[in-house]
């Protein structure tokens, strides 16, 4: 077993693996940055596995896609001789091929972190390649942060970690990865000419971009020799794309590159084909796949992005540009082993408009997932795990949700439950209603139903399938049996806490509801008419035609999709009448404890209501509560009504609307500030001034709060925010609060005859000018205006003549510049 190419195909980095082995010699990591198409995914890992001499070594490949992952592993096989399982083998989400005995494995990102906490398998390993991490999701964020400290803190841990990427800033992960050797590969340079789009991007595939798309590839089948690889941003519009090209008899054969195809249609296409090939694909050929002829590329310049939307936690699929790095690999596919062409279907100018960078996924986590696996590993502190770019939510509420679902103790350590969770293929919410009905005796109905709502393209379904047919349903294809034993492996080990009768056994329905109603909560929701209903948090649902035709009052949304931003699709549910959402679902309500504050009557309530979600079951109940007797209030009250008593305080209230304009107006970076920074801070002063008492609550108002807080500002920013006027002083001398929340802030709304004679504009801060909205003499606004010269010059003439007959003893001056305050005629008849 040498580990080398034995099919004669040389890549650029076969030159350097023997360099790269010697890095590593002194090193526990590597950032390898070498450009797609050279070789890294292929051959370094089957190099440092099987090329050392008397000493077969163990490593895993971690890849962020499946298609990827199952590519690579049969790749290697056949450019290196070797025999799949034996030597290499693969494992992702639902699929595998390896034994324990495999040396080499190509594995997702995913299902790594599910065996992050086995040792035997970790401590084992002799290398771990962490491959695409320029793309940044964040499981490679959460797996690099983890495998960092085990190289400083773990005596046991031999690994040795390499972190290969394309073009990447690696400035930041040298420093990170401390002690860290860098190797740089450049790919042989071939020219490359870009030819950019004479109009401006379209962001919709619509039928003007498929025409043009196709007008664009007619041209690159004349000029090209070799494949041409069209980058498009989904298989929906890879479809529409390849119909109207075979409406016009195009003459060469169309592959199309998705996860979705066969394996041996997958391979096929990776191949060097006799023949010159279309070939429509996704951003997975961007970097993760290689293709070997190429010398075109159409980029549409279009990607689609998974949003979960919060409320119910459904994702929509959005179209969005590419970032600017993106472009850069795009195109470089065209020049790998030549030169080639590269169509960019934008305009130059469009380029300001795109991202320059991939921004890492870790920053919107929800940090479920991520706390489980770190709670797993032993950390007690989730939020101590230094992070190459840390995300911006708060591992709070995460361990919040894990204790109330009872997957983590008080002290952070995991139940039986929450261990067995942090092993199942799907999510941390969906593992946990498995795990509930597997204990209740649904082990074979829960897993076809989830392997069903996971799989199922409920679209296509003229009729939603009712649970009778959910538990009938038959698994045609390998995915789904294989799937469907994975679910059912999983859930055999689970140790068995309720021994269910058979009567109990026999309604899957009522559990399933039940289930959903404690842990999934967010997926209730109430019809409103035929075709429209709330979730419990607040969400528009739009149902399908076949869900609106059911007598339901209520539903458990399992399937759907968001589609704007106000609404979700929902496409697959289970229906329930009132009478079974009172049965089956109040047990789950909570009794939901809130404050609220009366400063008129000086006086604080407590109002408890049973509800779940946004569906109460009763009546408030309103009940005054004694901050003086039940001290520990107060800071409930602070963490709902926090926001809410700060702007009650009028000082505080401007000097938020003063900081949120200078920070508008001022692109500073460092003052990346946000005001909930200052909570705890603003909690501790209010707590120590007020909370003894509800009386000097109410004197809080008149406290200088503002003036607390200015001294936690940045020294910058509290030198412009102290420039910043409060008041405009006007020629006759009225003093105007100048309002900054407005959209045209800074604004002051102010009388006419108020600025009459005002012969320049004023500004703020020496650059912005300020905005007047004219009042006429009944306080109506009749003119808004940041040229008020420019306003005394031309329009004032049209508003004197409508307004001074209404209100003749005003003054309304021909000459508004040349007039003073001792030129009123109020002021004459007063002296």
């Amino acid at each position: 077993m040498t580990g080398l190419n034995t099919t004669g195909l040389s890549l650029p980095i076969d030159s350097h693996l023997s360099a790269i082995l010697a890095q590593l010699k002194n090193r526990r990591s590597l950032v390898l940055k070498s450009p797609p198409g050279t070789g890294k995914t292929l051959r370094l890992p089957p190099y440092l596995v099987f090329s050392q001499k008397g000493q077969q070594k163990k490593a895993v490949v971690l890849v962020p896609k499946r298609l990827a992952a199952v590519s690579a592993a049969y790749r290697v096989c056949e450019e290196q001789n070797l025999n799949l399982i034996e030597n290499v083998g693969y494992q992702v989400r639902f699929d595998s091929k390896f034994d324990r005995h495999t040396p080499l494995i190509y594995m997702t990102e995913g299902v790594f972190l599910k065996r992050l906490a086995d040792s035997d398998f970790i401590n084992n390993l002799d290398y771990i390649l962490l491959d695409e991490f320029h793309e940044r999701n964040s499981d490679a964020d959460l797996i690099l942060a983890v495998l960092n400290e085990k190289i400083i803190l773990d005596d046991h841990f031999k690994a040795q970690l390499v972190v290969m990427s394309a073009t990447l800033e690696s400035e930041e992960l040298l420093k990170y990865l401390d002690g860290a050797a860098e190797y740089v590969i450049e790919a042989p340079k071939f020219p490359l000419q870009l030819i950019k789009h004479s109009k401006p991007q379209r962001l919709v595939f619509d039928d003007t971009l498929i025409e043009d798309t196709v007008q664009t590839v007619v041209k690159a089948v004349s000029t090209s020799v070799k494949d041409i690889l069209v980058f498009v941003p989904g298989l929906a519009e890879m479809r529409k794309l390849q119909s109207r090209l075979g409406a016009k008899n195009f003459s060469l054969p169309i592959e199309i590159l998705h996860s979705s195809i066969s394996l041996e249609d997958q391979s096929r296409i990776l191949r060097p084909a006799m023949n010159r090939r279309l070939i429509l694909a996704t951003n997975i050929a961007e970097s993760s796949l290689t293709l070997p002829n190429v010398d075109t590329v159409i980029d549409l310049g279009l990607e689609k992005k998974s949003v979960v939307e919060p409320k119910i936690g459904f994702e929509r699929l959005i179209t969005k540009r590419i970032s600017l790095f993106s472009a850069q690999q795009r195109a470089g596919r065209a020049a790998r082993t030549g030169p080639g062409r590269c169509f960019q279907m934008w305009h130059e100018t469009d380029e300001r408009s795109m991202p320059l960078a991939i921004e890492p996924e870790i920053i919107k986590s929800n940090l479920l997932e991520e706390t489980l696996v770190l709670l797993k590993l032993g950390y007690e502190k989730p939020e101590s795990l230094s992070w190459l770019t840390p995300p911006k939510n708060s591992f709070r509420e995460a361990l919040e949700y894990l204790k109330q679902a009872e997957l983590i103790l008080s002290n952070g350590g995991l139940t039986a439950k929450g261990a067995a969770i942090s092993n199942c293929p799907l999510d941390v919410k969906s593992a946990t209603v498995l795990y509930d009905l597997v204990q209740k005796g649904f082990l074979d109905e829960a897993c076809r139903f989830f392997f069903l709502v996971e799989s199922a393209d409920f679209k296509n379904l003229s009729e939603v399938p009712n649970f009778d047919q959910v538990l009938s349903w038959t698994f045609r294809n390998d995915l789904g049996r294989r799937s469907q034993e994975q679910f059912k492996s999983w859930a055999l080990n689970i140790k068995k806490v309720n021994q269910v009768s058979v009567a109990t056994k026999a309604d899957f329905r009522l559990a399933l509801i039940q289930s959903y109603a404690k842990y999934f909560s967010e997926r209730l929701a109430q019809r409103k008419d035929k075709a429209t209903a709330l979730s419990s948090r607040g969400r528009g649902v739009e149902l399908s035609p076949v869900l609106a035709r059911f007598d339901a009052d209520y539903f458990i949304l399992l399937h759907g999709r968001e589609v704007s931003d106000s609404n979700s699709y929902c496409d697959f549910a289970v229906p329930m009448t009132s009478q079974d959402f009172l049965s089956f679902v109040a047990n789950e309500a909570q009794v939901i404890s809130r404050y609220d504050v009366n400063f008129e009557q000086k006086k604080i309530y407590e109002i408890k209501a049973k509800a779940i979600g946004l569906f109460k079951l009763g009546e408030d109940v309103r009940t005054p509560v004694s901050l003086a007797v039940e001290a520990e209030v107060f800071e409930k009250l602070w963490s709902e009504k926090g926001k809410e008593l700060l702007l009650a305080h009028e000082d505080f209230k401007n000097f938020v609307a003063k900081l949120q304009f200078i920070l508008k107006i001022k692109n500073n970076p460092d003052w990346n500030l946000e005001l909930e920074s200052l909570n705890h801070y603003l909690l501790e002063l209010v707590k120590f001034n007020f909370s003894s008492e509800f009386k000097r609550l109410i004197d809080y108002l008149n406290f200088p709060l503002a003036d607390s807080v200015l001294q936690l500002l940045p020294s910058s920013l509290k030198s412009i925010y102290q420039k910043l006027p409060t008041f405009f002083v006007s020629p006759n001398g009225k003093q105007v609060l100048i309002d900054y929340t407005h959209h045209n802030a800074p604004l002051i709304s102010i009388r006419l005859q108020d600025v009459l004679g005002l012969l320049k504009h004023p500004m703020v801060l020496d650059t912005v000018p300020l905005t007047f909205e004219l009042l006429a003499p009944n306080m109506r606004p009749t003119q808004i205006t940041k040229d008020l010269v420019g306003f005394w010059k031309t329009s004032y003439f049209d508003v004197r003549k409508d307004l001074r007959a209404r209100y003749p003893k005003h003054d309304w001056p021909e000459n508004p510049m040349d007039w003073r305050p001792e030129m009123s005629k109020r002021l004459k008849k007063l002296t």
